[in-house]
């Protein structure tokens, strides 16, 4: 009878571990189910917005935006019929996406703007585009990004037909327009602005210094989950329920026996 309630004890003590274990762990899951190994302080989720400018000039820094700003962890999708400042950018059509699969642990991110003028550089070189696109995907394979970019006017100067990554166009005295930028973060992650006006901190007026960004997205490194009910997370889970419930047995033996003497 006493050999049965050592067993018992050690066979409870490792029960309750196991339901200790699924219930307090915020890493576990139960059988069946997947869970992240991805670190809060070290994830880089995917996010986009339409429109986000900021200036220096006057004395009086300017910040607008981001607007449509959508993320990975919500809101994950957002839009705007139209959306302007005086002397700054007007846009229509704003549509913004943010998404992570749970399953594969992949990124994408969209961010798009249609009828879009930004007027930083001054009226004779205000830029118009009629269509504006950026993207990015991540997956266990890497991360990849573009920029759809249509019906550009840049005033008297000159812009290509096409838009190849980083295609700098310069206007001489009032700075540059940056199309399909795009930029590998330190992080690993990977930044797209379908287009990036930049004012020289020398431009007259309250808009010296301008940064405007048209069409964003960043998307980070794919952080796959791990099954815990197989491979890694199961021999994971097993080593937890082994090492808080076999000591846990092995004290309630040495109890049970000590009584018996």
């Amino acid at each position: 009878m006493r050999m049965r309630n050592v067993r018992n004890g050690g066979l409870a003590a490792i029960i309750a571990a196991s339901a200790l274990l699924l219930t307090a762990a915020p890493g576990m899951a139960a059988a069946g189910t997947t869970t992240t190994t991805t670190d809060p302080s070290t994830y880089v989720g995917a996010e986009a917005y339409a429109i986000k400018v900021r200036a220096s000039g006057a004395g009086q820094p300017i910040k607008v935006g981001p607007i449509a700003w959508s993320k990975d962890t919500g809101p994950d999708e957002n839009s705007a019929l139209d959306f302007g400042t005086d002397g700054f950018v007007r846009a229509k059509g704003i549509t913004t996406l943010a998404k992570w699969d749970r399953k594969s642990g992949g990124q994408h991110a969209e961010a798009a703007t249609t009828d879009t003028r930004v007027g930083v550089l001054g009226p004779i070189f205000g830029i118009r585009v009629d269509s504006t696109k950026a993207y990015c995907s991540s997956s266990t394979k890497g991360i990849t990004g573009g920029a759809n970019i249509a019906g550009v006017n840049l005033g008297p100067v000159p812009v290509p037909v096409e838009f190849p990554p980083n295609t700098h166009v310069g206007v001489p005295g009032l700075g540059e327009v940056i199309f399909n930028e795009q930029i590998t973060e330190a992080n690993g992650s990977l930044t797209v602005n379908a287009i990036h006006v930049k004012a020289l901190e020398s431009f007259p007026g309250e808009l010296a210094g301008a940064d405007v960004q048209i069409a964003s997205v960043n998307c980070g490194v794919a952080k796959p989950p791990v099954p815990l009910a197989s491979g890694a997370g199961l021999l994971a889970g097993l080593g937890v329920v082994a090492a808080i419930g076999l000591p846990a047995g092995a004290f309630a033996l040495r109890r049970r026996l000590q009584q018996s003497v």
